[in-house]
């Protein structure tokens, strides 16, 4: 019996726990906004993105990518991945996806 408990116990700690790692696209998101500024287009990228991808993809994939330079004017941005691996890994899996949010903000990508 105490070993059920136990058992019981440890469920409910590692539940929470991982509750705890978790937290609302509305919180992530308003962290991101402070980190990117909400009126950016990265920013509005990004939104589009964790909510069609997830926290998780954003964390592991679209997080690497930094704006190197985003032209208003001319309505183009250019970004680039912090390694060649991640440039490589996101070209190959995100890529279309990248270029249609950008695109849906007037933006090209380059």
């Amino acid at each position: 019996m105490n070993q059920n408990k136990l058992q019981i116990a440890q469920l409910s700690i590692k539940k929470t726990t991982i509750l705890q790692q978790q937290i609302s696209d509305e919180d992530y998101l308003s962290e991101l906004s402070k980190e990117l500024g909400s009126n950016s287009t990265w920013y509005k990228v990004r939104e589009s993105l964790v909510t069609c991808y997830g926290q998780a993809i954003d964390k592991s994939w679209f997080s690497k990518l930094e704006v190197i330079n985003e032209d208003s004017v001319n309505k183009k941005i250019f970004i680039k991945a912090k390694t060649e691996f991640e440039d490589s890994y996101i070209r190959e899996n995100y890529l279309k996806d990248l270029e249609s949010a950008f695109k849906l903000k007037d933006f090209l990508l380059s």
